[in-house]
């Protein structure tokens, strides 16, 4: 084999072993590379209840005993749970049009009379104190007796009427 014989043999030979590389020639430059966490999760509708806020404890935190639902003149306690949900958004809202559809009238504590007493002395009735307790209220410790359904050591009371969960009473 002359020279140019061996030169072309070295070429070919060269082109061939660069076909077979299948790997990327690196690219270099100066940007710096991250990995981005896509997760594919949308926010959990805070009307829905957990399974731990539908699990009623047997102790609560203070030691005592809960009495029944039924004791609190209650028939369904996933109703009274979700309408406390929901009471927590129109709270966390202001949205007194939305609540006083939901107050038993007239309301001897502490006096209101009807919808549109409600809703002018909104900011009265509902004031800091009763907001805290409904908003800081843990659905599985609801505290209930024969008198109804507590929130907030006594800030305001629940009760069921013609399968309505309806706020009885508020202690501003």
């Amino acid at each position: 084999m002359d020279n140019r014989g061996l030169i072309c043999y070295i070429i070919i030979s060269s082109l061939f072993a660069g076909c077979q590389n299948n790997e990327p020639t690196p690219q270099h430059d100066n940007t710096k590379r991250t990995h981005d966490t896509i997760t594919n999760r949308t926010p959990r509708d805070p009307r829905i209840l957990t399974e731990a806020e539908l699990t009623d404890d047997s102790v609560f935190n203070d030691g005592s005993i809960p009495s029944s639902w039924q004791t609190a003149g209650i028939t369904d306690s996933v109703r009274v749970k979700q309408f406390i949900r929901q009471l927590q958004i129109w709270v966390a809202g202001n949205h007194s049009d939305s609540i006083s559809p939901h107050l038993l009238y007239p309301m001897k504590n502490p006096g209101i009379q009807n919808a549109a007493d409600f809703k002018k002395n909104y900011q009265t009735y509902f004031n800091e104190a009763v907001k805290t307790a409904v908003m800081s209220q843990k659905l599985n410790q609801v505290f209930r007796n024969q008198y109804g359904v507590m929130l907030g050591e006594g800030r305001l009371w629940l009760t069921e009427k013609d399968n309505n969960i309806l706020i009885a009473a508020i202690n501003n």
